[in-house]
């Protein structure tokens, strides 16, 4: 078993190349929350969730997400293995409905690691 010590969450404004025009707005940054899973063995994984638009696009949004497995995914995934992605996103989805692009970006740092 490789326990998974914490996991971090950042939110990281990164500028667009040029305004993304969208029906309702214009962006010139897009909001990222970058996922770092701590593994006992000093293995860190990373994952990525965003979404375009915030709220007005979809039902997760960077700051949401963050506070989604800040406050309700690190308690599973404390207790999990992270040598086994697929247990541990069971585990997630048994747990926790929908927030999909947060389920993503743990899974994709649980395969990082």
């Amino acid at each position: 078993m490789i326990a998974i010590e914490r996991v971090e969450t950042i939110l990281v404004d990164v500028p667009t190349i040029r305004p993304h025009v969208l029906a309702m707005t214009t962006m010139y940054r897009q909001t990222l929350c970058l996922v770092r899973v701590h593994c006992a063995d000093g293995v860190v994984g990373i994952g990525e969730a965003t979404t375009i638009g915030g709220l007005a696009y979809g039902e997760e949004s960077p700051e949401g997400i963050k506070l989604a497995i800040d406050t309700y995914f690190a308690p599973i995934l404390c207790a999990s293995d992270a040598a086994r992605p697929g247990s541990v996103m069971a585990a997630l989805a048994k747990a926790i409905v929908g927030n999909h692009f947060a389920k993503c970006a743990i899974e994709t740092a649980l395969f990082d690691a």
